[in-house]
């Protein structure tokens, strides 16, 4: 049996955890229900336009967004006080809570791309 050391780049063989491979593995699958769900909800030119049409209502499309998560922390609220949902399961709710966290990130980007400033509602479609 040879040993050798290691060089100062190299680190070791470490094995991941199994929680940290889960946690990989969900974080793929939020990715294919993200472009499953852009396919479907969205256009070419703009995969989050069902976001975005929160305008045509006076209403920030990032607001509209925290809109629909809260609906979805509602929804675990209720599975914590009922103990089961009949509609969508709560790893739905969850994954949907994260996949909107992350289209917010975008959203918030992007506003900062175009220099928009964050805050209540903005009626922007009166430019």
């Amino acid at each position: 049996m040879s040993t050798r050391s290691l060089g100062p780049t190299e680190n070791p063989p470490v094995a991941i955890h199994r929680k940290i491979k889960r946690f990989k593995e969900l974080a793929d699958m939020i990715k294919e229900i993200h472009e499953r769900k852009a396919h479907d909800y969205g256009l070419d030119s703009d995969p989050h336009v069902n976001f975005n049409r929160a305008e045509h209502f006076g209403v920030r499309p990032f607001t509209g967004l925290m809109l629909r998560l809260n609906d979805k922390v509602v929804r675990i609220q209720s599975y914590i006080t009922k103990g089961s949902l009949l509609n969508e399961p709560v790893h739905d709710s969850l994954l949907d809570i994260a996949t909107y966290a992350l289209i917010g990130l975008v959203m918030i980007e992007e506003e900062q791309d175009k220099g928009v400033q964050g805050g209540p509602v903005q009626d922007r479609t009166r430019s």
